[in-house]
């Protein structure tokens, strides 16, 4: 998909960025030590406290402190 070309004000395209963030949540009561394998067995607390984490980030301020960005790099 081709990105719009916006020339109002200058006649060059103008950049755009990609960025990828991540959230953060916790999985309480896992029965396992290492968080890969809480991931792998345990899909429905996983799926439950992500879930929650993100209903709560929309009900208070503190999505700043919830993102992480770890990647960006400059669209073609």
């Amino acid at each position: 998909m081709d990105k719009p070309q916006l020339k109002l004000f200058n006649p060059e395209p103008v950049k755009t960025y990609n960025h990828a963030f991540d959230l953060a949540f916790q999985v309480e009561g896992s029965l396992y030590e290492n968080g890969d394998d809480c991931i792998k067995n345990e899909t429905e607390k996983v799926i439950v406290a992500l879930t929650e984490r993100v209903n709560n980030i929309f009900r208070s301020p503190e999505y700043l402190e919830a993102f992480g960005c770890y990647d960006t790099f400059e669209e073609e």
